[in-house]
């Protein structure tokens, strides 16, 4: 009679610490994550109301002045850095991925993906060309394009497989 009292008395026990721990675990998800009212006063004004050198105009992804200065930009770097006698001879199919993903507040920026054509001494082959516009980016606070082309990311620098240039 005595340990069926106690196995109650346990059982009563487990139940109320499983309360307070349910309790616990809403409240702390209650903290961790923000209402649609708190979020609210996050909300920024357009990054073009912030500062006076954004004004929200970027280039289309198929601009000639974009694409020719990526293939500048690549065979530059190939030739003068890497020495590998690739160049990068045409850029086609291209295609805006994103504008401005992560909202108005942010920095603009147009995501681009196209196809390109690598020659080389040994051949010629293809592969994807990932690249971002930026507003700001530029020589003199224009625009300014940076890129990854798939199959070349070299040290890793863009992630695998140029991940840290597409949205």
């Amino acid at each position: 009679m005595c340990s069926s009292g106690v196995s109650a008395i346990r059982r009563q026990v487990l139940s109320a610490g499983s309360c307070i721990a349910v309790s616990a675990l809403f409240l702390v998800a209650a903290l961790a994550f923000p209402t649609a009212a708190s979020a609210d006063r996050w909300n920024q004004p357009r990054a073009e109301e912030r500062a006076a050198r954004w004004g929200g105009e970027l280039p289309a992804c198929d601009d000639r002045l974009v694409l020719s200065r990526i293939a500048s930009r690549f065979d530059s770097r190939e030739s003068r850095f890497w020495q590998s006698g690739i160049r990068l001879t045409e850029i086609s199919e291209p295609r805006e991925t994103a504008m401005r993903p992560w909202g108005d507040s942010y920095i603009p920026r147009r995501f681009c993906q196209a196809q390109a054509v690598l020659t080389s001494e040994a051949g010629t082959r293809h592969s994807r060309v990932d690249y971002i516009i930026v507003e700001g980016r530029g020589i003199i606070g224009y625009w300014g394009v940076e890129w990854c082309v798939a199959d070349l990311v070299r040290h890793q620098h863009a992630g695998p497989d140029c991940r840290a240039f597409r949205p």
